[in-house]
């Protein structure tokens, strides 16, 4: 579960992202949600994402969030994070 939260100061330079590393370094952007020039609350979002194409391998679950803009009200958090198998 995850949550990108704005002000209506916020802009595409606002962002959350998750990614699968694998362990090379290779990133697959997997998640991605941008901030926009709206008010957004804080709601808990559930996301499920098939996982087929790295089973057996070894990586890594990278999340990041960026308050790119300038002057803008931006709040993220990430819960209950999950991997089962089928």
């Amino acid at each position: 579960r995850y949550y990108l939260a704005h002000g209506s100061n916020a802009s595409s330079n606002d962002w959350f992202r998750a990614y699968v590393e694998a362990q090379d370094g290779t990133r697959t952007l997997v998640r991605e949600e941008l901030g926009a020039n709206d008010s957004d609350l804080p709601k808990w979002a559930t996301v499920s994402l098939p996982m087929a194409p790295w089973a057996g391998a070894r990586i890594r679950i990278v999340l990041e969030a960026a308050d790119g803009g300038g002057a803008s009200t931006i709040e993220a958090a990430v819960d209950d994070v999950r991997i089962t198998r089928p």
